[in-house]
């Protein structure tokens, strides 16, 4: 299983990203043939090395010609990457990252996404940066992208619609659902763009620390500006095994909740996607006895549950870890019952027989509609499944 980490220390940006991948190893004939296939012109980008700071990397540069560009509405980018032969995954990236600049700027200006022109951010450089990361991307063919915290600066800038604070109200809109966190220092520069962030909402299939595994390449994508830090974005390939991940374990004290609602939170917990969730008796400050509300989930899913946690019980804060998690090679069976159909859950550990765990809930219907114990239900399951 080959994973992508995507340490953005110094931010995130289109053109970072590209050179990034491409100082991983992406393929540069891939990237100019597919580039070039988009048939726009007035534009060319240079490929080079560079230095920041100690870090030496990768730059990718776009220079446009300005008259010869006008301003091009969603639904016509989205026409000119369909119409291009790209590989059909960088299409659909590509085309998703624009969709998600497209109703941030809907949003701010408080207009449908059909009427957004594309001016700043949807340039010939962006549509080249973001096709060109796709492009990259499809290249690399992760199976999983894991992107770091990402930094948002603070003060003013200057743009065409005048003096705005940062970070910048679009930057801002895609940052819903990624984990933000400090600049090295402080900063009045855009660290991270909303092309790059587009990127990370369009890419990331998690978010948090470096998933463990070994080590196979590192790259750095570097940025236009200096700053009193390296200012690069660090792309790292790592091999891990199938049965590797990560989960983020959610948690919540909790002192003033009746025990019908902390069961109805659990329950929601778990219909919402949580892999596991608990209650644990504990005893608080001043011996008031109180429960702690534990979650399991995929990092993906961990902003949405802890909504959920906040809103279902009376917890003034969730606590946020993640977990390095080794799971056995496992699959579904259907079984027959005298029941009816019984699904288990069958595990395979390491130099032992597998494991045979049918579903309850599909035993106890199968009790009902049998009149047999329940108990009678689970052997008949387990001995069809292989389990004596």
């Amino acid at each position: 299983m080959r994973s992508l980490y995507l340490d953005c220390f110094s931010g995130i940006s289109g053109d970072m990203t590209v050179a990034a991948l491409l100082d991983l190893g992406a393929s540069r004939e891939a990237l100019e043939s597919g580039l070039a296939s988009l048939g726009l012109e007035g534009w060319k980008a240079s490929i080079g090395r560079g230095m920041k700071g100690a870090l030496a990397g990768t730059t990718f540069r776009v220079e446009v010609d300005e008259g010869r560009q006008k301003e091009r509405s969603l639904r016509e980018i989205e026409a000119l990457i369909q119409a291009a032969p790209l590989p059909q995954a960088a299409s659909d990236l590509a085309q998703r990252a624009f969709r998600l600049l497209g109703e941030a700027e809907a949003r701010i200006h408080g207009i449908p996404v059909e009427e957004v022109h594309f001016h700043e951010v949807g340039a010939v450089d962006s549509i080249i940066d973001l096709v060109g990361a796709a492009l990259c991307l499809t290249d690399l063919a992760p199976d999983e992208v894991i992107v770091s915290p990402v930094p948002l600066a603070r003060g003013f800038i200057r743009c065409r619609h005048g003096l705005i604070p940062l970070p910048a109200p679009a930057t801002l809109d895609l940052a819903k659902g990624v984990p933000v966190g400090k600049p090295p220092a402080p900063t009045v520069r855009e660290l991270c763009t909303p092309t790059g962030l587009a990127l990370v909402r369009a890419m990331a299939t998690g978010y948090g620390d470096p998933p463990s595994g070994v080590v196979r390449g590192t790259g750095y994508g570097l940025g236009r500006v200096d700053l009193p830090w390296p200012n690069a974005l660090r792309a790292i390939l790592l091999e891990r095994s199938a049965e590797a991940a990560q989960v983020v374990q959610l948690e919540a004290n909790l002192d003033d909740a009746t025990g019908e609602a902390l069961a109805h939170a659990l329950d929601q917990a778990l219909a919402e996607g949580a892999l596991d969730a608990w209650l644990t008796p504990v005893l608080m400050k001043k011996g008031r006895p109180g429960f702690v509300l534990g979650l399991l989930c995929e990092p993906a899913d961990a902003a949405r549950l802890t909504d959920l946690m906040l809103r279902e019980t009376p917890t003034l804060g969730v606590r946020r870890s993640t977990l390095d998690r080794t799971t056995l090679p496992r699959e579904t069976r259907s079984v027959p019952t005298e029941g009816g159909e019984v699904r288990c859950k069958v595990a395979f550990p390491p130099g032992a027989p597998p494991r045979v765990k049918p579903e309850h809930e599909d035993c106890l219907l199968a009790s009902r509609k049998s009149g047999l114990p329940l108990s009678e239900i689970v052997a008949q399951a387990l001995r069809a499944a292989g389990r004596p």
